[in-house]
């Protein structure tokens, strides 16, 4: 019974240890941004992004608590629940490697941690990969294999402990409750809460967390100067949390239903035939027009003068 409370443990705190390792790799690829933080800023970085690592590694956690409370009970083959809990290890260290990877070669161009933004490049990957330098590809790609290949072993270690052996019932009533208040403990981090006791276990799982205010990218922030905020910011946690923020309001709420709002609105924008005619602006009805769009050029980057005012 040890060995199956001790596995969900290993892994929460094994996975806690492997995001964080992800900060000083950060802070060494981007050194000269860095270099003004001094020890302490290291540490801070560390110390303050714990907070979203332990976030992440709830959500790790929780299929292996999952497996543990269900081999208390389920007769399968060990071999079964091995099986599963490998295939959950390699997604995770494969996701986590490649978001990680991406998202350290970005943020020298985007200035902030990865988000969903990405995605919108890779509806086209043709073209996204066409703008990637082939050696800074080949170096991402040698790091989020090393990383990858990192975590693996180290969930391998962790699967070792696994006991997939079912119990008798007395003992499998006692290790629920058990794995239930190790539940509650995961999902407290995974709401972004901190200071546990084993009576607050208890009872998170019915109040929910310890504060109003959910894990978000803004826990993590502790500095006036923004890079160390960034660093100590988890790319995981960041990547998919803004997934759930791609919502198009304009279709959540709309006012009129559709003929309603032809009615009031066509005749307004000289769109319906109750529009009546209107005063030509120009002297051709198929104008030759030419429209630029030049993103991102400012006035810092391309200036002009009007009359001889800037």
């Amino acid at each position: 019974m040890r060995r199956k409370l001790a596995f969900p443990i290993a892994v929460f705190a094994a996975t806690v240890v492997m995001m964080a390792v992800q900060k000083p790799v950060f802070m060494a690829y981007y050194v000269v941004e860095a270099a003004g933080a001094g020890f302490r800023g290291w540490i801070d970085v560390l110390w303050h992004g714990l907070t979203l690592d332990m976030t992440v590694a709830g959500y790790v956690t929780a299929l292996p608590i999952l497996v543990t409370l269900l081999s208390l009970w389920l007769r399968l083959p060990e071999k079964v629940w091995r099986g599963v809990l490998t295939t959950w290890f390699v997604l995770v260290a494969v996701t986590t490697a490649v978001i990680f990877a991406v998202d350290v070669a970005l943020y020298e161009h985007w200035g902030f941690r990865i988000d969903s933004t990405v995605l919108i490049y890779l509806a086209d990957p043709e073209e996204a990969m066409a703008s990637v330098d082939f050696w800074l590809g080949v170096r991402q790609t040698l790091l989020a294999a090393a990383y990858a290949a990192g975590m693996i072993w180290v969930y391998r270690r962790i699967l070792g402990v696994f006991d997939g052996r079912t119990v008798g019932w007395r003992v499998a009533s006692l290790g629920s409750l058990a794995v239930v208040m190790l539940a509650g403990f995961d999902f407290l981090a995974i709401r972004g809460g901190t200071g546990a006791s084993v009576a607050g276990v208890l009872f998170l799982p019915i109040r929910g967390g310890v504060s109003v205010a959910t894990a978000n990218v803004s826990k993590v922030y502790f500095s006036p100067t923004q890079f160390l905020n960034h660093a100590a910011t988890n790319p995981v946690f960041s990547f998919l949390a803004s997934l759930g923020d791609r919502v198009d309001y304009a279709d959540e709420y709309p006012f009129f239903d559709e003929a309603v709002r032809a009615a009031k609105f066509d005749a307004l924008r000289g769109n319906g035939p109750a529009a009546g005619p209107t005063e030509p602006v120009l002297n051709t009805a198929r104008p030759n027009v030419v429209i630029v769009i030049l993103e991102s050029f400012a006035r810092t980057v391309m200036d002009a003068e009007v009359g001889g005012e800037p």
